[in-house]
């Protein structure tokens, strides 16, 4: 799995309006895809979802890949606390602000930096800052 920075996430989907997230959510969900052997995983479906609800689709993607990586802590027997909840959360408080649109990729990356390190023992490739 590819580790980023998570504020690297924050400030390149800030600066291009939204497209660099388009990328990283296709990008993380074939990861986990390839990681968890979950064939339900689809990444080109899920962003042509996000597309066709004008972004409203991010929400269930986010809530369902953090659901992917507290699951995949739970085979290991590892704790692990769930987070799908709270990005939830977040977008949800996102109509009112706005911003926490924009802290919810960031807390899913930190999520799947943590699991290359601890769970996959830093598996893929080397770290990337993009």
């Amino acid at each position: 799995m590819t580790k980023r920075e998570p504020w690297i996430v924050l400030v390149l989907t800030f600066v291009t309006c939204g497209l660099y997230h388009l990328w990283w959510q296709y990008s993380t969900t074939e990861e986990l895809k390839r990681v968890s052997g979950r064939d339900d995983l689809n990444p080109t479906m899920d962003l042509i979802l996000t597309l066709l609800t004008c972004g409203l689709w991010v929400v269930y993607v986010a809530y369902r890949n953090a659901q992917v990586v507290h699951e995949m802590y739970g085979s290991r027997g590892m704790q692990h606390e769930d987070k799908s909840t709270l990005l939830v959360i977040l977008y949800a408080v996102a109509v009112f602000n706005g911003v926490t649109a924009f802290i919810a990729p960031m807390i899913l990356q930190d999520e799947i930096n943590k699991l290359a390190d601890r769970v996959l023992g830093s598996a893929g490739p080397a770290p990337s800052t993009f």
